[in-house]
Order: C-alpha cells, then sequence, then structure tokens
C-alpha cells in the first residue's frame, strides 16, 4: 500500500483520470530506473577499483534518481529507485565475479545498517510530540489494526504464496515458516518517517494528522515491544531455533591443550 501511494501520480503528470495517471507513473517510473540500472552498471564497468565505484555510483544514484523523477517527469521516485536497484542487482550477477559481488554487499550491508539505525534515532526523537494527545479510542483502534496487519500478512502467506508455488514462482514455505514471518513483520523507521510527513502536512486536517501519526507511532512501538520480544519464543516453540551448542567440560580445554601431539 505505501508503494502504490508513493506512485500515485501527482498535479504535474497531465493526465487527469486517476488510474491512467496512476499507471503511468508507475509504468514511467519502472522504466526510467530499469534506464537508470543498467546506465549505474556500465558506467562503472569504464572505471578502475569496481567494488568501491560501484558502491559509490549506487551510493549517490537513488539522491539525483528520485528528485529527478518527480520533479522533471512526473514518475514515481519510489519505483524508480526499486527498479534501477533490481536492474543493477541482475546485470552485475551475471557480469562480475563472485568475490567483486561479495565485496560489494559487505559494504551495502553496513551501509543500511547505519542508515537504519540513523532514521530510527531522528524518527524516534518525535514519537512523544506525536503521541502527547493519545486517546482511550486510539488504543482499541491500534489494537484492531495490529491483529488485521498480522491477520492479511498470514493470510498472503497461506493463500498467495500456495498459488505461486504451485505455478513455479517460488517455493513453497512450511506452515512454522508461514507463522513466524507473520508474526515477524515488524515495521520501523520507514513507517515513523511517513508518520512525520502526515504530521506536518498543513494541508490535512488537525483530526486526520493526530490520527495518522498516532497510528503509525503506536503500531511501531507495539511492532517493537510485542512482536520483536516475543519472536524468538516463539522459533523455539515451532522448533526452528537452532539449540546452542553444549559448553565444553570444565578442564577439557586444557587437557587437549597439554596432551602431546602425534607425529606422523
Amino acid at each position: 500500500m505505501t508503494n502504490a501511494l508513493s506512485a500515485y501520480p501527482h498535479a504535474g503528470t497531465g493526465v487527469h483520470h486517476p488510474l491512467a495517471g496512476f499507471l503511468f507513473s508507475l509504468i514511467g517510473g519502472c522504466l526510467l530506473g530499469s534506464a537508470a540500472g543498467a546506465l549505474l552498471v556500465w558506467l562503472s564497468g569504464l572505471l578502475r577499483s569496481l567494488p568501491f565505484s560501484e558502491y559509490v555510483l549506487s551510493l549517490a544514484l537513488p539522491s539525483l534518481l528520485y528528485p529527478f523523477a518527480e520533479r522533471n517527469l512526473h514518475v514515481s521516485g519510489v519505483t524508480a529507485v526499486v527498479c534501477a536497484g533490481l536492474v543493477a542487482g541482475r546485470l552485475m550477477r551475471t557480469l562480475r565475479p563472485a568475490a567483486h559481488l561479495t565485496l560489494f554487499r559487505q559494504l551495502w550491508r553496513h551501509q543500511a545498517a547505519i542508515a537504519s539505525a540513523g532514521v530510527f534515532l531522528l524518527a524516534t526523537a518525535h514519537v512523544p510530540a506525536m503521541l502527547g494527545d493519545w486517546r482511550a479510542a486510539d488504543a482499541i483502534m491500534l489494537c484492531l489494526i495490529l491483529a488485521a496487519a498480522v491477520g492479511s500478512r498470514l493470510g498472503i502467506l497461506t493463500v498467495c504464496v500456495p498459488l505461486l508455488s504451485r505455478i513455479g514462482i517460488c517455493k513453497p514455505l512450511p506452515r512454522a515458516h508461514q507463522l513466524l514471518i507473520a508474526w515477524g513483520g515488524v515495521r520501523g523507521p520507514v513507517t515513523l518517517t511517513l508518520a512525520i510527513c502526515v504530521a506536518r502536512d498543513t494541508a490535512l486536517s488537525p483530526d486526520t494528522r493526530h490520527f495518522a501519526a498516532a497510528m503509525a507511532t503506536g503500531f511501531v512501538m507495539l511492532n517493537l515491544l510485542c512482536n520483536g520480544l516475543t519472536l524468538s519464543t516463539l522459533s523455539r516453540a515451532l522448533g526452528m531455533a537452532k539449540p546452542d551448542k553444549p559448553a565444553p567440560p570444565a578442564g577439557q580445554d586444557e587437557q587437549r591443550s597439554h596432551s602431546p601431539k602425534r607425529e606422523p
């Protein structure tokens, strides 16, 4: 739903029909992102130090592609960035050696962890202000939203995934994996960032801004406290957690270190 709203056309698209404008924004973002991803791989191939040059270019691409798509071409910037990453990753898997891909993924894994932590820290600084006018009715609505979110995830995993596995698009998931994924879909910094954007939008009414900010913020906090803290317990109950290796008996390591080595 978030991606669909992000792909919704803006006023500058020039397309008046809502469905046509949505398709124009979505397809235009896909085409632009695909071309940008292919251009990224081609340009990085002309430079030296491939893992690091591709990392720098891929880090700068979203900052350039998103405003260009939104302001100049009036297509979905989110869709363009996502498609650029998918196309670039696909081309890199076929054109780059395995050692290069391993280093590139390690660089992006560290970057993603730092970015997620930074966004989450900045977003949580606004949580007390958004929860200042918390009401009792908001708590009831929040519990219903959490139940609906878990139920929708479970419905997709139990209905859509088996259908896709029969077609051959994906592999079937065991029931334990379905339950764990449905319960472990924790939301975090992206939801809080969207809530801050809605809370600062003066074009909306105060009640709408309060409801959206309170629900999004409360949903993230309830996810972290309820789903996040009980995820390990659920994985052990479903038999999916790896058992801890027993510690060696006391003195066994010393005996191994002092035992004479046999020469061949």
